[in-house]
């Protein structure tokens, strides 16, 4: 049995996980330094990390354009932070905890993550200024929180280092969600605001299935189809993520709407693709396998999201005026400068935070849950959330592209 989370990785193990892509930038101090960034208009705008900090990454954006995510620090901690208009803002951890994560927001700007306390990590909501304790299912070890809807319901993971469970915070108690029949493990993502549920289920042979949890069942988003993941779920229900495939390397960008399975498809010359993030209009983000290149989805058809030369991206999330946010990797002197986007029907407005692969050496004290392994073999510890699952992915797949030219 795999374990959720593990005990911290020296940044060069980390960096060695990412093959090609990080041992081409390992040279470089600056290189390692992920940068936050924003993509608004076409625009694509830099996000300071915290005073001190050496970078930044964010996760998550509202629908006012709040945005949360992690700012690094050269000893290896990170620390939750929020951006108001451009300005980083320490969200802070748990008492006695010595790293913190945020990788949600609700429109009332409540943030949901983790702090590490002792080593553990321990599910941790921020609200008016507080950060608090939320704990896992009684008799677990740890916990992390994912996603949060705008009434304050919060999903994510407990673990007790033998088996993870699909976990809702409500009035204070966890509940531990449960999987599909058959799974010995669970993790939930994504919550709407009809308390619709998704993430996905393990099974013992190694395969795993999107799954959505409403009104206390579970059931199978994945169509029958051998390994699929759920990430993210808009008002109507309509789902994100990917399937196919022997594994997330092979895997594309998925959308499951009404009982339907739709394949989204991925850039012109990639082979697989994955959907981070879904607004209520049903534009999705995600990344592509090209570098890996940030990627949108609307109308049927997939577009590249604006990346400066060289650089690897990912987009994490979107909100209902199409900005969307992730990280960008690696950094570039002329971030903060507005970068033209690629024209896409009807002129959306984008705001795209990009994520760096390398760059994910610095957040290797943070877990990674089983799933990651199934479908990568990457040991524990190598990356943390599903966040950066999607990095860890396109990372692999940039790596066997190149192996096979």
């Amino acid at each position: 049995m795999l374990h959720l989370y593990a005990s911290r990785l020296a940044i060069a193990g980390a960096a060695l996980g990412f093959g090609a892509i990080g041992a081409a930038q390992a040279q470089s101090p600056q290189a390692q330094s992920p940068q936050a960034v924003e993509w608004i208009h076409g625009s694509v705008i830099h996000l300071e990390s915290l005073p001190g900090g050496d970078g930044a990454s964010a996760s998550a954006i509202d629908g006012a354009g709040l945005v949360v995510g992690s700012s690094y620090f050269s000893d290896d901690s990170n620390v939750a932070t929020e951006w108001r208009r451009g300005r980083a803002i320490r969200l802070g951890a748990l008492p006695g905890s010595s790293s913190s994560e945020a990788n949600a927001v609700n429109d009332a700007g409540e943030a949901a993550g983790d702090s590490i306390v002792n080593g553990d990590s321990v599910a941790t909501e921020w609200s008016n200024g507080r950060a608090i304790k939320l704990g896992g299912v009684p008799g677990l070890v740890f916990s992390k929180a994912e996603g949060v809807n705008d009434a304050g319901l919060v999903v994510g993971i407990t673990d007790d280092k033998q088996t993870s469970f699909a976990t809702e915070w409500r009035g204070g108690q966890a509940i531990d969600l449960g999987g599909l029949p058959g799974s010995d493990d669970s993790a939930a993502y994504a919550v709407n605001a009809s308390g619709q549920v998704v993430g996905v289920s393990g099974f013992p042979n190694g395969t795993f299935f999107a799954t959505e949890w409403s009104h206390g069942a579970v059931f199978e988003l994945g169509g029958g189809s051998v390994n699929s993941w759920a990430d993210a779920v808009d008002a109507a229900g309509q789902a994100v993520g990917f399937s196919g495939g022997s594994n997330m390397t092979a895997g594309v960008a998925t959308e499951w709407s009404d009982g339907a399975t739709i394949r989204l498809g991925a850039l012109p010359g990639a082979q697989s693709s994955a959907a981070n993030g879904v607004n209520d209009h049903g534009q999705a983000v995600g990344s592509s396998n090209i570098s890996p290149r940030a990627t949108e989805w609307s109308q049927g058809s997939a577009f590249p999201l604006s990346t400066p030369s060289g650089s690897q991206s990912i987009a994490n999330g979107v909100n209902d005026a199409g900005q969307a946010v992730g990280t960008i990797y690696p950094p570039s002197a002329g971030a903060a400068a507005a970068i033209d986007a690629p024209a896409a029907p009807e002129a959306s407005t984008w705001a795209m935070l990009l994520i760096g692969f390398a760059g994910l050496g610095w957040i290797g004290w943070r877990g990674v849950d089983r799933f990651e392994q199934r479908a990568t073999g990457v040991a524990p510890g190598l990356v943390s959330s599903r966040r950066h699952w999607s990095a860890r992915r396109a990372a692999s797949i940039a790596e066997s592209t190149s192996s096979t030219e």
